[in-house]
């Protein structure tokens, strides 16, 4: 009977140290395959503490901004995100150029802007800017946090509800001006044109815009954190079919050609590496952005013999020295 007993018991031992195995793991790989979204203050502060002491002002928006997100909740920007920024504001400086950022404090010298006016640090307080929106409701469910790719699509989210909000330019992070953007209201740029495809890394749109509302409308209801590009140039694609403004456009959006943004695809980012200046200057002899895959070169030193370091030098002067040390 005893021995049963003990049989008994070393059975059930068995069972449940399995089943706390299987629930470490789980945890484990949940953790090791998902990224961690920023967390917003419980009391929000509404500006952006700089290392000199100094406040920013609370996110004041101006007529026809450039927007750029960093949605990890990062205190410190790498130079490349700091090139990006300041070429923005470099061939724009009509134009008031805002990084928004999901830490309320930054761990580094911003001495760019008293270079450039027109370039503002801001913090953003997630659930405020969620709410009273139409992604609050998605935002609340924790779809977004539960995502595969929670911080990519909280830029998504994000990206469309800045132009929702206020209109203007949204840029991503890896996207460096060559010059000064072009004038339309509203456009759109063709990402890879062997296959057809829309990029969502740099957009315009007028405030109350039709496709941005149905882009809104849309993500409320159709938001899928299974799918890493349906949140942003796929669904950008599809509102744009079915408006009827894709691949030819009648919503007067004007839709750029592969060359606009997107010259050097990043299944070909070895020639920012390997390659020669030369090639590149006739790659983006056209563009506007020379978009640089961030998260394809993330990984890769730049040196001062590497080809994306001699063009990026001419267009961010202040954060160049910068880039072959990050």
């Amino acid at each position: 009977m005893c021995t049963n007993n003990m049989q008994h018991r070393r059975r059930k031992l068995i069972i449940l140290t399995s089943i706390a195995i299987v629930i470490i793991l789980w945890q484990a790989k949940h953790i090791w395959n998902s990224e961690v979204l920023p967390s917003s203050a419980d009391v929000p502060l509404g500006q952006l503490i700089i290392r000199a002491g100094q406040p920013v002002p609370e996110l004041l928006t101006r007529p026809h901004s450039i927007w750029f997100l960093e949605t990890s909740g990062r205190n410190q920007l790498s130079s490349r995100e700091l090139c990006a920024v300041e070429s923005a504001a470099m061939y724009n400086p009509n134009n008031t150029v805002y990084f928004l950022i999901t830490n309320q404090r930054l761990s580094q010298d911003l001495s760019l802007m008293k270079k450039y006016p027109n370039l503002h640090f801001r913090y953003l307080h997630l659930e405020d800017f969620f709410a009273d929106s139409p992604l609050d409701d998605l935002w609340k469910t924790g779809s977004v946090h539960r995502s595969s790719w929670p911080v990519s699509h909280l830029s998504d989210l994000l990206r469309y509800l800045v132009l929702y909000k206020f209109g203007g330019t949204y840029l991503d992070t890896d996207s460096i001006s060559l010059r000064s953007l072009p004038e339309f209201p509203n456009f759109v740029g063709v990402e890879y044109s062997s296959i057809g495809s829309l990029g969502a890394g740099a957009l315009r749109f007028e405030k109350g815009h039709e496709i941005i509302k149905k882009i809104i409308e849309r993500l409320s209801t159709e938001f899928d954190g299974s799918q890493w590009g349906w949140n942003g140039p796929g669904l950008l694609s599809s509102v744009m079919q079915d408006l009827q403004s894709w691949p030819v456009s009648c919503s007067q959006v004007e839709i750029g050609e592969q060359d606009w943004f997107y010259a050097v695809n990043w299944r070909n980012v070895d020639l920012f590496f390997t390659g020669n200046l030369e090639y590149l200057e006739t790659a983006y002899r056209n563009s506007y952005i020379a978009h640089i895959w961030g998260s394809k070169i993330r990984s890769r030193r730049l040196t001062a013999e590497s080809p994306l370091f001699q063009l990026l030098r001419k267009h961010c002067p202040l954060t160049a020295s910068y880039l072959i040390d990050d």
